[in-house]
């Protein structure tokens, strides 16, 4: 498993930003390519992370320059090559940058590509630390991926607003107004049924009986 991450999938990672036009030395994620030996999955991300940030801080993206690693990010998109679980990284890459962003619409911004990633490897991960931040705001938007064309966006909806994950602490609160009403019309058998299973219709149940939905 952990192994989802090693130095390959750097390497390709590299390759991907640097053919964005960025003009960005990527000499911290070379480093982290050739240190991931002995991490486990989630300690590699938030290496891998950390030297791309560390990187992004070297071409002038920090602090809180959100928009320029956004847009190298929606230019890497463009290499279908961009894809798998090195994503995890670069999706934690700029939900930092966008919490830390003081720039209008910085937040909303970040969901929209957390949503615009997810179907090369999914968000529901990265997406918590939104939620933590500002649950009622990210909530605003997630909600309309109930019923996104995108099937993966879908998915991004219920499973980045379940309770538990792996590799992940609990999720804030709970996504009132989110699920179950909207299990009914979601197209995907499949995400209904991860939605649904009995522990979260428990927490979410017991949620609800102390704050209804409006």
């Amino acid at each position: 498993m952990n192994e989802l991450i090693d130095k390959g999938a750097v390497v390709s990672l590299i390759r991907v930003l640097d053919a964005t036009g960025a003009g960005t030395r990527w000499e911290h994620l070379e480093q982290a390519a050739a240190s991931l030996d002995g991490l486990s999955l989630r300690e590699r991300t938030d290496h891998v992370s950390r030297a791309l940030l560390a990187d992004l801080e070297g071409a002038g993206s920090l602090p809180g320059d959100y928009p320029t690693a956004a847009g190298t990010v929606r230019r890497a998109l463009r290499d279908v090559g961009f894809t798998g679980w090195i994503l995890w990284p670069v999706s934690e890459t700029v939900v930092t940058l966008a919490l830390a962003s003081k720039e209008p619409g910085a937040f909303e911004d970040c969901l929209t590509l957390l949503a615009e990633l997810t179907p090369r490897l999914t968000g529901e991960f990265a997406i918590r630390r939104l939620l933590a931040a500002d649950l009622d705001r990210a909530l605003a938007i997630v909600q309309t991926w109930t019923g996104h064309e995108d099937e993966h966006v879908r998915r991004l909806a219920s499973e980045g607003t379940r309770p538990y994950l792996p590799w992940l602490s609990a999720s804030p609160g709970s996504p009132h107004g989110l699920l179950p009403p909207f299990l009914s019309w979601m197209p995907s058998t499949a995400i209904r049924a991860n939605t649904s299973g009995a522990r979260w219709r428990t927490i979410s149940t017991t949620w609800r009986a102390t704050r209804p939905i409006p």
